[in-house]
């Protein structure tokens, strides 16, 4: 495919492009590394995933819908849109809001992220529009060099899951200049995440910008070395906020939070260290 082509290039700066003005349904897939030089995906259309579960290909993970792994030096850009069209994934039985008095039936209930970075390098993303992801719309798995500008992530308010840019085990990243309006968080950073630069964001209606949640199930988290500045949060559960699970460990260290605007946010500022996710019917113990 395009893609392959493209890996396998002598060109110094291969483009796959999305052309404008046309539609493209996309299959889960994996668009796996190294590549030769650094490549560039070049979304001008509109990329949309499948329907939802039901038209989701059989014995295929339901967990992602789009892997980037190995692609050190990509850069995925254009005027287009991502379209994880994720209303029926959201509208599941077992989804939170979907529960009885904050109640989450049981069930399977995986659902995708629409863009996932994994194990990669000198990555550059911008300039795009990405909506309605079933889960989160950005996650970054053990990547380093990361630049983020000019997005904008849209998915409604009450769509559960929906973090608009998630890392983990991540570090030198720059996230910058973008508006995120959805369900949940803003922007999250998970365990193993160092030196991440947050500036000039808009976020809101969501749960505005977390560092976590760490710890979970006893687990160790460390997070160190994180700036947030020049950014405004508005019509949201929470503004900035650190949330670690009981009986995990770990350390959050040298975070700052500075020149952030708010407007009708519930908690603007809140450190969490006996977080659970009552939404999810987990009961609270040490």
């Amino acid at each position: 495919m395009a893609w392959d082509d493209a890996c396998r290039s002598n060109l110094s700066s291969p483009v796959v492009l999305a052309p404008v003005d046309l539609l493209f349904l996309i299959q889960p897939t994996i668009f796996s590394g190294p590549c030769k030089n650094p490549l560039t995906l070049q979304i001008e259309g509109t990329i949309m995933a499948p329907d939802g579960p039901d038209s989701w290909p059989k014995n295929v993970t339901k967990k992602q819908w789009l892997v980037f792994y190995r692609v050190n030096g990509m850069s995925m850009r254009g005027g287009g849109v991502v379209d994880g069209r994720g209303e029926k994934w959201w509208n599941l039985p077992c989804k939170p809001h979907k529960g009885v008095d904050g109640t989450t039936p049981p069930g399977p209930c995986d659902s995708p992220v629409a863009l996932r970075f994994f194990t990669s390098s000198k990555l550059r993303v911008g300039e795009l529009t990405i909506k309605n992801s079933p889960m989160f719309h950005f996650r970054f798995d053990h990547c380093n060099e990361v630049h983020i500008d000019s997005l904008h992530i849209i998915a409604p308010p009450h769509s559960p899951n929906t973090d608009g840019i998630h890392i983990e085990n991540t570090y030198d990243v720059t996230i910058q200049n973008s508006i995120v309006s959805n369900g949940d968080d803003c922007i999250s950073i998970g365990a193993g995440s160092y030196n991440v630069d947050i500036t000039n964001m808009t976020c809101g209606p969501g749960h505005g910008i977390s560092i976590g949640s760490l710890g979970m199930k006893n687990s160790r988290a460390c997070v160190s070395n994180i700036k947030v500045r020049d950014s405004s949060i508005q019509d949201s559960d929470n503004g900035v906020r650190i949330k670690t699970w009981q009986g995990g460990s770990g350390s959050v260290s040298n975070v700052a939070f500075d020149n952030i605007r708010m407007d009708n946010v519930r908690n603007p500022i809140i450190i969490d260290q006996y977080y659970c996710n009552h939404a999810a019917g987990v009961s609270c113990t040490n």
